[in-house]
């Protein structure tokens, strides 16, 4: 995984990339495909946004 937005473009595993995104859900992240990099979703991490209730699931 990498991000395009943070600096300098660093390298993350899957782990790394969720804790260090989590709170960042604008970022445009990209998925290492055995030659190439592709556009991908912090959803394919695991991330999801919850908007109200304080970020947390609605009750």
């Amino acid at each position: 995984w990498r991000c395009r937005d943070c600096l300098g473009t660093p390298a993350y595993c899957s782990g790394c990339m969720r804790a260090s995104h989590s709170q960042l859900p604008f970022h445009r992240v990209e998925k290492w495909m055995d030659t190439h990099y592709r556009p991908a979703w912090l959803s394919e991490l695991g991330i999801c946004v919850h908007l109200g209730h304080g970020g947390h699931r609605c009750p």
